[in-house]
């Protein structure tokens, strides 16, 4: 999709790696997940896994909690501060775009994101069409 690449450039420069990122992306669209089957889910080996999970633990994006009945099973679930992130609340703090929002009054800013949310929306029903061929390369104008 076409915001994917700025918000991996947003994401990298809050120290996320792309693996990070796929297991906070994981947990966002499919809830609390045991540390085996999202290591199997996310294609990423249980030792690499565990050093991931520490480091998002660390930073507050999720939480790992011991099954009672089976101390071996560690259920992972995302924090509301992983939430907040993976979905782009507060990741503007302190850069242009949050000084250009609080630059437009309030109806203004309720537009923007009611057209923005519309353009999301378009975006996911052409990714989602199976007919839709992306071009491989633009060709620019001979100048």
């Amino acid at each position: 999709m076409l915001a994917e690449p700025l918000l991996l450039d947003l994401w990298q420069e809050l120290g996320l790696t792309v693996a990070q990122i796929r297991i906070l992306r994981w947990l966002g669209s499919r809830g609390p997940l045991g540390a085996g089957e999202l290591a199997e889910a996310t294609q990423i080996s249980p030792a690499s896994l565990a050093r991931i999970l520490s480091k998002l633990e660390e930073s507050g994006l999720i939480s790992r909690t011991t099954v009672r009945r089976d101390r071996r099973r560690v259920i992972v679930e995302m924090t509301s501060e992983g939430h907040d992130l993976l979905h782009g609340r507060g990741i503007l703090r302190g850069t242009l775009f949050e000084e250009a929002a609080i630059r437009l009054d309030a109806k203004t800013r309720e537009r923007l994101i009611e057209g923005l949310d519309t353009f999301h929306r378009a975006l996911r029903e052409i990714a989602s069409d199976d007919a839709f061929e992306y071009p491989h390369a633009v060709e620019s104008p001979e100048t």
